[in-house]
């Protein structure tokens, strides 16, 4: 009976520490794989700040007033928007403004577009 008790405790002195040796290894080896899924996420988010500050730049440089007046100067000429002669009351303005929500079987009027058209000028 006690060769039994002796041998039981022998086992589990040898089994516990393996099985936390085991566990700790474990928790090791996952550790290193979050910290390189997380380093890969902090590389893609550092990219994207990278392309966001360019696209700022540019828009910055796209959207100068002189750059724009020079488009403006260049371009306007060729287009004539179609009611841009109109004075509107302040109740048709409202009402351009206003968004609308379609609902399902909605058509557009084609008498009414609701699209500005820009026509060449001849």
């Amino acid at each position: 009976m006690i060769s039994l008790i002796k041998r039981t405790l022998n086992v589990c002195i040898w089994v516990l520490p393996a099985a936390a040796i085991f566990n700790t290894y474990h928790v090791i080896e996952k550790a290193d794989v979050i910290e390189k899924e997380l380093k890969i996420v902090k590389d893609k988010v550092a990219k994207k700040e990278t392309d966001i500050s360019v696209y700022r730049q540019e828009w910055a440089v796209l959207s100068r007033p002189e750059r724009l007046m020079e488009l403006r100067e260049k371009y306007l000429p060729h287009f004539s928007v179609a009611g841009a002669d109109k004075t509107f009351t302040e109740k048709e303005y409202a009402e351009m403004n206003r968004v609308k929500t379609f609902e399902p079987g909605f058509q557009l009027n084609a008498d009414r577009p609701f699209i500005a058209s820009f026509q060449p000028l001849d």
